[in-house]
């Protein structure tokens, strides 16, 4: 059950960057008004939200270890993540040049793997 999860993951993540990229191409050439513009704008959410049933639906199917250290992961890529946005919107009042908030996207995620990585660590 847990690998057709993660399969369903892949095809969502597989589908968000097509959708991403077909939303990409397609707006610039439209000008109609701003209700289609954001549609296409949107249109990746679709395939973002797939991914998140699918990552609902491994997690509910892990075993209590491995639910326990994904909750952990998680805990500590929240945290991470909130002291790096924190530290760094300090830094843009300071002069930093200012980071887009795609960038945050793979900066949580990362900070997520990590955290799993470390509570797997703790949990051997």
């Amino acid at each position: 059950m847990v690998n057709r999860n993660f399969t369903g993951v892949a095809v969502g993540l597989a589908g968000y960057v097509g959708l991403l990229f077909l939303a990409n191409q397609i707006a610039p050439q439209i000008s109609q008004g701003f209700a289609v513009q954001a549609g296409l704008a949107l249109l990746p959410i679709a395939a973002a939200i797939v991914v998140m049933w699918f990552m609902i639906r491994a997690i509910r199917a892990l075993d209590e270890m491995h639910k326990a250290q994904q909750f952990e992961g998680m805990a500590i890529g929240f945290g991470a993540s909130l002291l790096f946005c924190l530290t760094w919107g300090f830094m843009e009042d300071a002069g930093a040049p200012r980071i887009d908030t795609y960038a945050l996207i793979p900066i949580m995620t990362g900070f997520w793997v990590i955290g799993i990585w470390i509570a797997g660590r703790r949990f051997r």
